[in-house]
């Protein structure tokens, strides 16, 4: 059996009246993607900043390696090993691409020995960063803004990187290299967790996908098979999804 490095139990998230999750159970396993899809409003980015303390969660328990860490703090959770990065982070904007990558790196887990793959050059060529080393990060497209954004996650040598809807905005070549990108990150060892509306990379990319809907876990299962339950077809895709020769 794969290890579980991020289980949420029950996880409950309140705002006021509003339930945006509702005693979610989820687990997160070593060396996949995994996938949380749904409709707008149905509790996806809730959940995974539950997951990650950036807003704890009203009810239920977070637990990393099999420790209860409901309520760390954010920057402790980096330092075992999870890293969330969403599509709005914010970036060191008055520093080069170059110095906001060193600034991340210093800040790395001091006890945890470095993941070459994941830092200097090899982590520059990695995301994609050669051309713009230079430039201020405050000036980047938003194709390099979200390259430099997961940059700056990895520079923390994470074990699990969650994503935020990463190719909102994106066009179809920035896509496909960010597929690319999360593929190389899985098979370097880092696991994933992405909720994102772009079905066609969540499909062709996910191990498995989580899907809610008004906050509650709807379903789970291979993408492929997810895709054809007519109860995410009813509350999310509309339509079955066209297979792809």
């Amino acid at each position: 059996m794969s290890e579980v490095l991020l289980r949420g139990a029950g996880v409950t998230v309140r705002f006021g009246a509003l339930v945006a999750c509702d005693a979610v159970d989820i687990d997160v396993v070593a060396g996949e993607i995994l996938g949380i899809i749904g409709p707008n409003g149905s509790g996806k980015s809730t959940l995974l900043r539950a997951l990650s303390s950036v807003h704890p969660p009203t009810r239920g328990g977070v637990f990393w390696r099999g420790e209860e860490v409901t309520g760390w703090k954010v920057d402790k959770l980096a330092r075992h090993g999870l890293v969330m990065a969403s599509q709005n982070q914010m970036v060191f904007g008055g520093v080069t691409v170059r110095e906001a990558l060193a600034i991340a790196h210093s800040c790395r887990p001091k006890s945890k020995r470095v993941d070459e793959a994941l830092a200097g050059e090899r982590l520059v060529a990695l995301v994609g960063l050669d051309a713009v080393l230079d430039a201020l990060a405050s000036d980047l497209p938003l194709g390099y803004l979200r390259r430099l954004g997961i940059g700056i996650a990895l520079a923390a040598q994470p074990d699990l990187l969650l994503l935020d809807e990463p190719a909102a905005g994106l066009n179809d070549f920035e896509t496909r290299e960010l597929k690319a990108l999360l593929l190389t990150l899985r098979d370097l060892g880092v696991t994933v967790g992405i909720v994102d509306h772009d079905m066609t990379l969540m499909v062709s990319m996910c191990d498995r996908v989580v899907v809610l809907d008004a906050g509650k876990k709807l379903v789970e299962g291979p993408p492929s098979v997810v895709v054809k339950d007519p109860r995410v077809i009813e509350a999310y895709l509309g339509t079955p999804m066209e297979e792809k020769p």
